[in-house]
C-alpha cells in the first residue's frame, strides 16, 4: 500500500497539472473598451497563443507572448463582439487597444444583433442586397470591402442656404432633422457653417430626387466633402424633415439601406419618419471605432475553427499526460 500512494499522486499531478510552459519573450498590454460608451470592459478572456489573461477594472490586460500567434478577445460571454487576429507578431513589447461593439439587444427583428445591423448599414459586412439610388461616391476610392470609413471628426460642418417654398422654411426644417439625430445619439454631429467654401457638406434644393454625393476624400477614402440634394418635389414640411433625416444618415456613412420598414434608413417609400434607437446605436458605435477599422476582425461568436484548435490542443495535452502517467504506473509495477 505504501507504493500505491505516490503512484496515485504522480498520476493526479500529470493529468491535472499545468500545461507545458511557454517561453515568454515579449509583453502585449492594452485596454478593451465599449464602442457605444467608451468605458472599459472588465472580465473578458483574452488569449494570445498559449498565454491568457482576463481584463481588469478599466478594461486593462497584459499577456506575455512569444512568436506569431492568434490573438482572441472573447467578448461574446459578456454580450460583446468577438475580436480575432489570426496571426499577430510582435517585435518587442507592444500595446494594443481594442474597441468592441455590443451585440444587442435590438428592437428590430430583421437583424440578429447590433453587430449584424452595424456591418450591413455601414457596408462592411455581407454584400448589400439592394443597390442604392440616393448615395453616390464621386471619387475613385477603390475601397477594401470590410474597411470602415467615416468622417474623421465631429461635428461635421454643414452649409444650409436659406430657402422658403410651399409655405415653409426648408432650412429651418432641415435643422429639425439634425436635431432628431443628435437627440437620439446624444452626439454633436453637425454644426452650421456660413461660408459654403469652408463647409464639409453643402445642401442644395434642386435635382430630380433627394440624394447624397460624396465628392472628395482623403487618404484611405475617408470622406472630406459631400453635397446633400433635397428634391424640390417635396410638398409638406414633414416630408422634407424625414427625407433630410434619411439623407443625413447617409452623410454620417450609413451607406446601405435597412431592411426594416420601421427604420428611418429603410429603402422603401414607406420608411419610418424618425431616427430609431437601433440606428442611433449604430452611429454611436460608428464614431466610437477608429477610422479605417478592419471590420472582418469582428465576429458574433468565436469561430468554430478556433474552438476546434483549442479543443484539440487541450485533448492533446491531456492525452500526453495520461500516457505519461500510464507509463509511470506500469513502470512502478
Amino acid at each position: 500500500m505504501r507504493r500505491s500512494l505516490p503512484t496515485i499522486s504522480i498520476l493526479l499531478l500529470l493529468v491535472w497539472g499545468a500545461p507545458p510552459s511557454v517561453s515568454l519573450s515579449q509583453t502585449l498590454s492594452g485596454r478593451v473598451v465599449d464602442a457605444r460608451t467608451g468605458a472599459g470592459i472588465d472580465r473578458l478572456r483574452i488569449t494570445f497563443g498559449e498565454a491568457a489573461d482576463t481584463t481588469r477594472s478599466g478594461g486593462h490586460f497584459r499577456v506575455g507572448v512569444s512568436g506569431t500567434e492568434p490573438f482572441l478577445i472573447d467578448g461574446a460571454s459578456r454580450g460583446y463582439s468577438v475580436f480575432l487576429l489570426e496571426a499577430l507578431s510582435l517585435e518587442g513589447d507592444a500595446e494594443l487597444n481594442v474597441t468592441l461593439i455590443p451585440l444587442g439587444p435590438l428592437r428590430s427583428g430583421y437583424y440578429r444583433n447590433l453587430l449584424h445591423l452595424f456591418k450591413m448599414m455601414t457596408g462592411t459586412g455581407e454584400p448589400a442586397q439592394r443597390a442604392l439610388e440616393d448615395v453616390s461616391i464621386g471619387y475613385d476610392s477603390s475601397p477594401r470591402f470590410t474597411v470602415l470609413r467615416r468622417w474623421d471628426r465631429l461635428p461635421i460642418g454643414v452649409h444650409v442656404p436659406e430657402h422658403r417654398a410651399k409655405g415653409f422654411s426648408w432650412d429651418q426644417v432641415f435643422w429639425e432633422a439634425v436635431a432628431g439625430w443628435e437627440r437620439m445619439t446624444e452626439l454633436d454631429l453637425f454644426e452650421a457653417v456660413e461660408d459654403p467654401n469652408r463647409a464639409q457638406v453643402r445642401v442644395r434644393y434642386s435635382g430630380g430626387y433627394s440624394k447624397v454625393v460624396f465628392e472628395r476624400a482623403g487618404p484611405g477614402a475617408i470622406p472630406l466633402e459631400a453635397t446633400l440634394w433635397l428634391s424640390p418635389n417635396l410638398d409638406l414640411a414633414e416630408d422634407v424633415r424625414s427625407t433630410a433625416a434619411h439623407e443625413l444618415g447617409h452623410v454620417l456613412m450609413l451607406l446601405v439601406h435597412s431592411e426594416d420598414p420601421g427604420h428611418l434608413m429603410y429603402w422603401g417609400g414607406a420608411a419610418g419618419r424618425e431616427v430609431t434607437e437601433d440606428e442611433a446605436l449604430v452611429v454611436r458605435c460608428l464614431y466610437g471605432l477608429s477610422n479605417l477599422t478592419e471590420m472582418h476582425l469582428y465576429r458574433e461568436t468565436v469561430p468554430v475553427s478556433r474552438k476546434v484548435i483549442e479543443q484539440k490542443r487541450v485533448l492533446t495535452v491531456v492525452l500526453i499526460q495520461f500516457l505519461l502517467a500510464l507509463f509511470v504506473v506500469v513502470g512502478a509495477h
